[in-house]
C-alpha cells in the first residue's frame, strides 16, 4: 500500500511535468515554427539564386565557366548551410542549433566587413587630395 506521502510526492512530480510540457506549448513551440519558416524562406531564395545562376553560368553563357562557378560556390555553400539548419532547427538538436547559430554569428560579422571594405574602397576612389587637384589643375593649365 502506498503511503499518503508517496501519493503526494507523485502528485507534485506530475504537476511538474503538466507546468513543463505548458512552458514548452506556450514558448517554445511557437519560437520553433516562426524560426523554421525563416529558415525555410533562406533556404528557398538560396536555392532560387542557385538555379538561376547556374543557369547563366552554363546554358546563358553570361560569363566564362571558371569564374562562374566560383561565384555559385559562396551559394552553393549558403544553401547547404540553410538546408542543415533547417533540419537540426526541426529535430531539435541542441548541439545543432549551437553550432548553427554559431557559424550564422561568424558569416554575419565577415559579411559585415565585407560591406565596410567594398563601402571603403569606393569613398577612397571618390576622395581626392587637395595635392593631386593641384596638380591635375596644373597639368590643365599647361595644355
Amino acid at each position: 500500500m502506498p503511503s499518503e506521502i508517496d501519493k503526494t510526492s507523485q502528485i507534485f512530480e506530475n504537476e511538474k511535468i503538466d507546468q513543463s510540457l505548458l512552458y514548452y506549448h506556450q514558448k517554445i513551440v511557437p519560437i520553433k515554427k516562426h524560426l523554421l519558416i525563416l529558415l525555410f524562406i533562406q533556404w528557398f531564395t538560396c536555392v532560387v539564386i542557385l538555379g538561376v545562376e547556374s543557369y547563366l553560368v552554363f546554358i546563358g553563357n553570361a560569363v566564362d565557366i571558371s569564374s562562374g562557378i566560383q561565384s555559385l560556390i559562396p551559394i552553393f555553400a549558403l544553401t547547404i548551410y540553410y538546408l542543415c539548419g533547417f533540419i537540426v532547427t526541426y529535430e531539435q538538436h541542441r548541439i545543432g542549433l549551437l553550432i548553427f547559430a554559431s557559424i550564422g554569428v561568424i558569416i554575419f560579422i565577415l559579411i559585415c566587413v565585407w560591406f565596410g571594405y567594398i563601402i571603403g574602397d569606393i569613398c577612397d576612389a571618390d576622395v581626392q587630395t587637395p595635392a593631386n587637384n593641384a596638380e591635375t589643375n596644373a597639368l590643365d593649365f599647361e595644355k
